[in-house]
């Protein structure tokens, strides 16, 4: 749902009609899957990997005001994109975007827990309403639809190398989402998403393609940006960012990492999650 919700927040802005769905049976690895579709055919976020964007689009035409529970029997075909087995059913709520307060919309384009409910009558969904947040997952009763959820810190590892890929295997151990761009473009565009639960960690021996990812860093609403290198690199960079008008500030470390005399890139990845640990419940 975080995935979808600045779209459906700029569909709603804009007073375009959009409608989301997320699986309510059988549940899902990840709960917070989310899909968002447009009457244009403009399509946001994935579920079970597009098995059931046919079957949502067909439900939009028909669907009630307020939203509805949709049964979708599933295929061959859908079931093998899904993982699930053939003839098995996929319950999906699905309702127009303005079915939810844009507050709520807004919360969760900004990454927060956010829990909210609807009333259920038959396989009508009615009266979206805002809940303290809670534990995430789905609850579905005879009256009543709970959703709630919470969001998984990220990190971007903006260059490559064995440090960035002992950087995402350190972050996976913790479960955060863990994602390698050695690409200072593609790493720019991932930045732009991130909240301040977000972590963002820099390396590399190239001066240009190191600031361009830095540069995004700062920009970006990441918590945490981690520097990796000698302090010579961290001078280079920081007069490339200033050539360019752009401020190192409180949130880059550099040299990134708790000082434990890491050497290995294993050991160098520790001692950069740890730090970013550190920052993210300090703050």
């Amino acid at each position: 749902m975080y995935d979808v919700a600045m779209s459906v927040l700029s569909c709603l802005r804009a007073g375009t009609e959009v409608h989301v769905a997320w699986v309510i049976e059988p549940s899902l690895a990840d709960p917070a899957e989310a899909v968002a579709v447009t009457p244009g055919g403009g399509r946001m976020g994935d579920l079970m990997g597009g098995a059931l964007d046919h079957a949502i689009r067909e439900a939009v035409r028909g669907l009630a005001s307020a939203g509805e529970l949709v049964d979708v029997p599933l295929g061959p075909g859908e079931a093998i994109v899904s993982g699930l087995a053939p003839g098995s059913t996929v319950t999906l709520a699905l309702v127009p975007g303005d079915a939810l307060p844009v507050d709520i919309w807004e919360d969760l384009a900004a990454r927060k827990p956010t829990r909210f409910a609807f009333r259920v009558s038959g396989t009508l969904l009615e009266e979206g309403e805002r809940l303290e947040p809670g534990e995430p997952g789905v609850a579905l009763s005879a009256d009543r639809l709970i959703t709630s959820f919470t969001p998984v810190p990220r990190a971007v590892i903006a260059g490559g190398g064995p440090i960035a890929a002992a950087l995402a295997d350190a972050f996976g151990f913790i479960e955060w989402q863990a994602s390698v761009h050695p690409d200072p473009g593609t790493a720019a565009g991932v930045m732009a998403t991130l909240s301040s639960i977000d972590t963002v960690v820099v390396l590399g021996h190239e001066v240009e393609a190191a600031g361009r990812a830095l540069e995004a860093a700062i920009k970006s609403k990441a918590g945490y940006i981690g520097s990796i290198g000698s302090p010579r690199m961290q001078e280079l960079r920081r007069e490339w960012l200033a050539y360019r008008g752009v401020e190192w500030d409180e949130r880059v470390r550099g040299p990134a990492g708790l000082g434990i005399g890491a050497a290995s890139p294993p050991e160098i990845a520790i001692s950069i999650v740890a730090e970013a640990i550190a920052i993210r419940t300090s703050s």
